[in-house]
């Protein structure tokens, strides 16, 4: 099975999440630990990673990657994508 790496956009609350597991692996409180990337944006001055937040599993495990004001951090064509 090949993972398909999906993109959703919410546009009224100017909000995207990429997904890294399929939609079948994904139900509620699958995500036990978020990280945000706030002082590492500061150390390196990107401010893209203001709008980070990286979800984890149970395991300790990368399964998304919240995107606060995509418009600011990712390419128009990688919003293009976006469901």
């Amino acid at each position: 099975m090949i993972l398909r790496m999906r993109i959703s956009w919410d546009r009224d609350a100017d909000a995207a999440y990429i997904s890294l597991i399929e939609d079948e692996e994904r139900f509620y409180g699958v995500s036990q630990e978020q990280v945000t990337l706030e002082d590492l944006a500061e150390e390196t001055g990107l401010d893209a990673l203001h709008s980070l937040v990286l979800d984890f599993d149970r395991d300790g495990k990368l399964i998304g990657i919240e995107v606060l004001a995509p418009r600011r951090a990712l390419r128009d064509s990688t919003l293009r994508q976006a469901t």
